[in-house]
């Protein structure tokens, strides 16, 4: 970020602290936010008030679904690009997901959920998170891997009548899945071809260096 070689040390030190008692309340620390700035050095330059526009933005978008400051906040900090996209950005990327997948029956709701355990749901295109699903949906109808037996379930998916809703549940509680890189996927039919394993749902939740 090479405006910073030119920043008066007062501004930089004043955007990183005016962030801080913006977020006091959410109990942000000035430990948290220069970890977050290091992996995203345009922090640093960057006036609080944008920052809390950026944070407030997503939030009021999604505070019908319970979406809360805190919440998004600490999902901010752990992918810190989130902090310095437009709400617009965010709201769209999470919109067109719901919008594909809603006749499954995915909600916002839980969708927004499975984004604040897999952070990178919120800043990834939507049309690379659906190809995701609709290849980890391939490797379901062809019998790559099953669905782990539970006892009841929370999420909205669970009851919908769509025969994908208990799948897109699965990933819903499994976001990790969502963002693997797509070779990544392809690899789990490739195993389950050479090996002759019986489906499971490890056969796609395993580690891909014990898959290889």
């Amino acid at each position: 970020q090479p405006p910073l070689f030119t920043m008066k040390p007062a501004t930089v030190a004043d955007n990183i602290a005016g962030v801080v008692e913006r977020f006091a309340g959410q109990y942000l620390t000035t430990k948290d936010y220069l970890r977050a700035a290091l992996r995203q050095p345009s922090l640093f330059t960057r006036a609080p008030a944008t920052i809390a526009a950026n944070i407030a933005g997503v939030v009021e978008r999604f505070a019908y679904q319970g979406l809360t400051t805190n919440a998004y906040l600490r999902a901010a900090l752990k992918r810190s690009n989130l902090l310095t996209q437009a709400p617009d950005t965010i709201a769209a990327n999470i919109a067109r997901v719901v919008e594909r997948f809603a006749a499954q029956g995915l909600t916002t709701e839980d969708y927004l959920q499975a984004a604040l355990k897999q952070p990178t749901l919120f800043s990834m295109k939507p049309a690379t998170i659906t190809r995701h699903v609709e290849l980890i949906l391939a490797l379901y109808d062809d019998g790559i891997f099953t669905l782990p037996r539970r006892r009841g379930c929370s999420t909205q998916t669970a009851e919908h009548p769509h025969p994908h809703a208990p799948f897109l549940g699965f990933l819903l509680r499994n976001p990790v899945l969502m963002s693997l890189e797509e070779k990544n996927i392809h690899l789990r039919k490739y195993y389950k071809e050479l090996t002759g394993a019986e489906p499971s749902s490890k056969n796609l939740t395993r580690p891909r260096h014990e898959v290889e």
